[in-house]
């Protein structure tokens, strides 16, 4: 019975550790989008000067960005906007988290930037307009940048603490990443 006990130890031990040393390896892909692919629907070509004017949509968001590329410093500024089934169908914007993805020639991640975070339990039809700028010299070997984003709107109902879940309020999640 003790060698049974001993043994299940060490075993559990021994599966810890690989598992440690696998999400150790593994980090860097776990909690970044370094080195995906972004769909060319979703890629911005970088063009030097500027300002350089846009609109680019998902089904959840609409952002309208202007940027200018000076002496290796990238400025962009921009509007996001709720489509229009999430200004509708919701009263709260618990968050919004928007963030800039940087791209080589090829369409892959080089560096991910947060922007902005928007919401925190905002009511929708008060908040002013989702408006950001960032300046940021990009990596070497940029050509390109795509947006992401991911929040969540709420409707009615009463949250619970902590998490925000449970109650009986109605939650949406959405997202856009590379």
């Amino acid at each position: 019975m003790q060698f049974k006990k001993k043994t299940s130890i060490i075993f559990n031990i021994f599966v810890a550790l690989i598992l440690i040393g696998t999400l150790a390896a593994c980090g860097g892909s776990l909690f970044s989008y370094r080195g995906a692919s972004v769909k060319a629907k979703n890629r911005i070509a970088l063009e030097e000067g500027g300002p350089h004017e846009g609109r680019w949509q998902t089904r959840d968001v609409a952002i309208d960005y202007a940027y200018q590329i000076n002496d290796n410093n990238l400025e962009i500024s921009g509007v996001v906007e709720l489509a229009a089934f999430l200004k509708t169908g919701f009263t709260t914007l618990d968050h919004l988290y928007l963030s800039i993805n940087l791209l080589d020639v090829e369409g892959k991640v080089l560096e991910t930037k947060g922007i902005k975070s928007f919401g925190h339990q905002s009511w929708i039809l008060t908040m002013g307009a989702m408006s950001f700028t960032c300046r940021l010299e990009p990596p070497e070997g940029t050509a390109a940048i795509a947006f992401s984003y991911k929040g969540r709107v709420t409707e009615g109902g009463s949250k619970t603490t902590g998490t925000g879940t449970g109650g009986d309020a109605i939650f949406w999640n959405f997202w856009e990443v590379p």
